[in-house]
């Protein structure tokens, strides 16, 4: 079997064949898509480089607001135990308060009933001393007559 090659000539004695114009043109297109590569790389290098620079920009201002919120947390955390100490502190006087109050009335009830008694008792006396008088009166007037 014999091969045939068509045969492509150019000015002077530059003659290529098929086979070598295919491998020209597939070398120009992996040197294309290798320049294409490459300077997709070089920008991936790039953008990674100010991803970087932007997540050490971050970190760097964020630990101390980080910092600065714990804190923050922990002084509220304090607060907040300080006015619930607060809150059992009062709830505790207004239990005390609550109780003298009590006390405080049942003793003002108490002298009041024994004042009320004594009033009873000194009227009782008095109505007593009335009448006595008034027996003794009409004794006297009866045995004048």
């Amino acid at each position: 079997m014999e091969r045939i090659y068509t045969k492509i000539k150019f000015t002077g004695d530059f003659i290529l064949t098929i086979t070598e114009i295919c491998l020209v043109i597939l070398t120009i297109a992996i040197a294309s898509l290798s320049v294409f590569l490459i300077s997709m790389v070089a920008q991936i290098r790039k953008s990674a480089k100010e991803v970087e620079t932007v997540l050490k920009n971050v970190d760097e201002e964020l630990t101390p607001l980080l910092s600065k919120l714990r804190e923050t947390i922990e002084n509220i955390q304090h607060i907040s135990s300080q006015v619930d100490s607060g809150i059992t502190t009062t709830a505790n006087a207004l239990k005390t308060i609550e109780n003298t109050v009590r006390n405080l009335s049942q003793a003002s009830s108490f002298l009041s009933a024994k004042s009320l008694a004594r009033k009873v008792i000194a009227s009782g006396i008095w109505i007593g001393i009335k009448a006595g008088f008034g027996i003794v009166k009409k004794r006297f007037s009866s045995k004048k007559k």
